[in-house]
């Protein structure tokens, strides 16, 4: 991290700390959702952790905005950008809940995990980002990396690994979209804001196509929120304190504490070749942050309390 940033508030610590409980938010999650072993379906999982979410963040906003009904809603301004995240957002979880629940976890995971990948040529599409001819060795060294584990041509693809990765390239618009927010919001009121609209985006779903729960299911199911809006409050934190650059290979440690926890839990153990693919894409993405941070340095900016 470069002294600019630490001039600007950065700390690699406190970054460092925020990221890897973020890592174990989203672990705990992944471990929940294969518990439930598709009984609830992936949509409806989207749904009631938002919800869950959103109850448990009642609780900081109304500490951090006062005391009325009035500060557990988005800011009006930002309600455009608040519902395109919302809406992105859940149907990247159904995505992903529906990968883990149907296929190895830590194949799902790994490929969940090559969001900054994908985050490249959306920043150059969206951003009008210059992408050099190193950047895009890089980008195609995770794509590799991506192909030794789904093995086309030996084994049939299924479609869950396809969810899986389409589930990192709307995690990867998320990202982008989040750049906003996260210089005029406080880590509390994006996470907030997000469920808020996950949730609205989710109801619509689960009124139409939604199973109901039992009451041990519900149960699960809020552990879910509770860990992902755990998650998410860490890695809101995380970018305060560091830049994406810095951030971003530290969310790779999720996939090795997946791998363990499919091991000791579910007795699912990955094959050989799955250690080759997932160090081909942590290394893109190491490289790729490396290089951004070498390019621009940019100072952190806090958001508003």
């Amino acid at each position: 991290m470069s002294l600019a940033l630490a001039a600007a508030g950065g700390s690699v610590p406190l970054a460092t700390v925020w990221i890897l409980g973020a890592a174990f938010g989203w672990t705990a999650m992944a471990v929940v959702v294969r518990y439930l072993e598709g009984r609830v379906p992936s949509w409806d999982v989207s749904f009631y952790r938002a919800l869950a979410a959103l109850l448990v963040g009642v609780g900081p906003m109304l500490w951090q905005k006062g005391r009325s009904f009035a500060a557990l809603l988005p800011r009006r301004d930002l309600t455009g950008a608040y519902l395109v995240r919302g809406l992105v957002i859940f149907t990247a979880q159904a995505m992903y809940y529906h990968a883990i629940m149907h296929m190895p976890l830590a194949d799902a995971t790994v490929l969940n995990a090559s969001a900054p990948i994908f985050s490249v040529f959306l920043a150059m599409i969206m951003l009008r980002e210059s992408v050099g001819l190193d950047r895009w060795l890089l980008v195609l060294l995770g794509f590799a990396g991506v192909l030794v584990i789904i093995r086309p041509g030996y084994e049939r693809v299924p479609i869950e690994a396809l969810l899986a990765l389409g589930s990192a390239v709307l995690f990867a618009l998320s990202s982008i979209l989040n750049k906003r927010l996260i210089k005029i919001e406080s880590g509390t009121s994006i996470v907030y804001g997000t469920n808020f609209f996950v949730a609205l985006s989710g109801l619509i779903v689960v009124l139409f196509w939604g199973v109901r729960p039992t009451w041990a299911d519900l149960g699960v199911v809020a552990l879910i929120g509770v860990a992902g809006a755990f998650a998410q409050y860490c890695l809101t934190q995380a970018l305060r304190y560091g830049d994406v650059s810095y951030v971003a290979p530290f969310e790779f440690v999720r996939v090795p504490l997946v791998a363990l926890a499919a091991w000791l839990l579910f007795n699912q153990v990955p094959p050989p070749i799955f250690g080759l693919g997932a160090a081909m894409i942590f290394l893109s993405v190491l490289l790729l942050a490396r290089r951004a941070a070498r390019a621009k340095p940019l100072p952190v900016t806090r958001p508003a309390e």
